[in-house]
């Protein structure tokens, strides 16, 4: 936790401490509207045209896709789709943690 603390130092502006799981969920600002999307594609890409956005898209899916796999492979926790919003992520994880008797790390990649 020290290290991505300090890794991450200028732009954390506090932290909490326990002895229990860590959850990240966020947005990009940036991209919530068109003007915001068009002007990410041309820092990305270098180009502005949303006909580009698909290419882009499927190619960062497929990195942002191939390293949770290695993450989860290299803790031997298992990949889970959840075919639904619905479903619940906080059941699932303590129906792991109790079936498996997960004590600290990676509880599963949904």
């Amino acid at each position: 936790m020290n290290e991505f603390i300090n890794k991450h130092a200028p732009v954390i502006v506090g932290h909490l401490s326990g002895f229990d799981r860590v959850r990240f969920r966020g947005t990009i600002p940036l991209l919530t509207t068109v003007q915001g999307i068009v002007a990410w594609l041309k820092e990305s890409t270098g180009s502005g045209r949303l006909t580009g956005f698909k290419v882009f898209a499927l190619g960062l899916t497929e990195r942002l896709r191939t390293s949770v796999e290695q993450v989860a492979a290299a803790a031997r926790r298992p990949i889970r789709y959840l075919a639904s919003s619905a479903l619940s992520k906080e059941d699932l994880v303590q129906e792991l943690l109790a079936r498996e008797n997960i004590s600290q790390g990676l509880v599963c990649a949904c």
